[in-house]
């Protein structure tokens, strides 16, 4: 491996690193200094080291978009095992035909509504944003720089909606339309 590459995968651990010792810290809530001055300390020298792989601006770029991305698998997971936690005990309570069926399918849906729906949502947000951006009188760097950082931010909230959210039809629309309202725009703002 080149040093570029070793030094990314470092990058990479240090900032998975930091974001569990920061969830450690979040879900023990005693003693936590060192838990948050580990994970912070962590993940700021995670984005120096992006730095020193693909320049000071990009580097830092790419090291916050990492860190924001290991955040959402980690929160997701998280949402996983709290979701399963609420199935089992419905399963519990309801009979084990109807208990077979309906959970799998929501979980499936709840899944696809963390990853892919919300990410979509996300991507389909930034770049409406930046086409609407673009139309503006402001420097193409800070569009593209803002559509850049927007984009993973959009799809942690929505991710952290499908998560949390307990009533599958209000986050299930909210998504929906997170995604396809700046779909439409983009498709009628073209022609």
């Amino acid at each position: 491996m080149s040093d570029e590459a070793l030094l990314r995968v470092a990058a990479l651990g240090m900032a998975v690193c930091g974001i569990a010792l920061l969830q450690a810290a979040w879900r023990i809530k005693a003693n936590n200094g060192w838990r948050l001055i580990g994970g912070w300390s962590l993940l700021g020298a995670s984005v120096v080291t992006w730095g020193h792989t693909s320049g000071a601006d990009k580097g830092a770029a790419l090291g916050i978009t990492a860190a924001v991305i290991i955040a959402l698998l980690f929160i997701g997971r998280q949402a996983a095992v709290a979701e399963e936690r609420r199935e089992r005990g419905a399963r519990e309570r309801r009979s084990a035909q109807s208990a077979a069926r309906t959970p799998l399918l929501r979980r499936i849906w709840v899944g696809m509504l963390l990853g892919p729906l919300a990410g979509l949502a996300a991507l389909s947000a930034a770049t409406a944003l930046f086409v609407v951006l673009s139309r503006s009188s402001l420097e193409q760097t800070a569009v593209t720089t803002v559509a850049f950082f927007a984009f993973p931010l959009l799809w942690a909230a929505l991710a952290v909606l499908a998560g949390y959210v307990r009533h599958l039809g209000r986050k299930s629309a909210t998504i929906l339309a997170v995604g396809l309202a700046p779909l439409a725009y983009l498709l009628l703002s073209t022609n």
